[in-house]
């Protein structure tokens, strides 16, 4: 096997390419490595990435990840990015549905107004009540007419009064039978007369 090379400082180390070479490493030395040592690692080995190693990146080098190896981000390192890192992620990076629901409350409400505009349909209708009820009045506005149009009735029954105020008319106007059916009484009593006459 030919062997790849990473750069830890001004040190190389040469490994054999089917050694685990970065989940081999401490959460200590991966808090050392550069952006660029990141972005050369293969997609393989975030697979195999604790928790705390995951968490141990940091913030410029968890700006290096590649759409490719955050692909291979599951449950373990999904659940240890925190929420420093999350909004540092390059905007080339793309959530699975999977992805999405295996971030915590606290996780979402990280997410950058950047990053809730590019979820797809699919994945945002795969965010849990739980998740979506602790969005900001901000980053729920951030979300496009199609994406609004997606929520289930469940998670639209589940949308603060502040983040009901927050949706454009435009959006309310693209709601469906079911979604209004779905609204509650103190959902209605926070809609504004104008956004009332949207729906």
């Amino acid at each position: 096997d030919r062997a790849a090379a990473f750069e830890f400082g001004a040190r190389m180390v040469a490994i054999n390419s089917d050694t685990p070479a970065l989940s081999s490493l401490t959460a200590a030395k991966i808090a050392t490595l550069s952006a660029a040592d990141i972005a050369n690692a293969p997609p393989s080995e975030f697979a195999r990435l604790t928790k705390a190693q995951v968490a141990a990146i940091s913030t410029t080098a968890i700006a290096s990840l590649s759409p490719e190896q955050f692909a291979k981000f599951g449950q373990n390192q999904m659940t240890g990015l925190t929420a420093v890192q999350l909004p540092r992620l390059s905007n080339t990076i793309s959530f699975s549905p999977t992805q999405l629901t295996q971030l915590n409350q606290a996780q979402v409400q990280a997410l950058s107004t950047t990053q809730m505009a590019a979820l797809s349909t699919e994945t945002l209708d795969a965010m849990a009540t739980t998740q979506l009820s602790v969005l900001s009045s901000t980053s729920f506005s951030a979300l496009s007419q199609a994406q609004v149009q997606s929520l289930t009735p469940a998670q639209v029954r589940a949308l603060s009064a502040s983040q009901f105020r927050a949706l454009p008319t435009s959006d309310l106007a693209e709601f469906t039978p079911e979604q209004i059916s779905s609204l509650s009484t103190s959902q209605v009593s926070a809609l504004s007369e104008t956004q009332f006459q949207a729906l």
